[in-house]
């Protein structure tokens, strides 16, 4: 496997990425979620909280969360890895954690891996079957978001 993309001769990645767990759900409780998976998330929000910046202040709109939201970013010694990767380590880690994963989509929480690929080119990525499998398996959704970006 190629660290920056299959046909990267470069130092410069050929794209940038980042993958976090994260549940949504209008009756989710972020406490219990981390209970339930043993996890400690990055972000939690309840429903009917007021809105913050990434550095947690108030929005000055006063807008509030419609549902409960949970995430969990990557660990710093994942980030600059390739996107299969990243996808790899979330497959491992929650591994065990498919029937707690499919009792809270019961619940009618979503839960997804959501995908943030930045490039400022085009870029090839490539998700290995066996990969694709162990996420269906979790039951996980893929929310893939692409942006073009100056300096990826």
């Amino acid at each position: 496997m190629f660290e920056n993309g299959p046909m990267s001769t470069s130092v410069e990645p050929e794209y940038r990425s980042h993958v976090t767990l994260t549940l949504l759900g209008a009756e989710l409780d972020p406490r219990s979620a981390s209970d339930l998976l043993r996890l400690r998330p990055t972000h939690t929000w309840t429903k009917g909280e007021q809105k913050r910046t990434p550095l947690g202040k108030v929005l000055a709109s006063g807008a509030l969360h419609q549902w409960g939201g949970w995430k969990k970013s990557l660990p710093v010694s994942q980030a600059a890895r390739p996107f299969a990767f990243q996808l790899r380590f979330w497959a491992r880690k929650l591994r065990n954690k498919a029937q707690i994963l499919a009792q809270l989509s019961s619940q009618g929480t979503e839960c997804s891996l959501d995908c943030y690929v930045a490039s400022s080119a085009t870029a090839s990525i490539i998700i290995p079957t066996d990969l694709q499998s162990e996420i269906a398996k979790l039951g996980l959704e893929l929310r893939l978001s692409f942006f073009a970006s100056q300096c990826a």
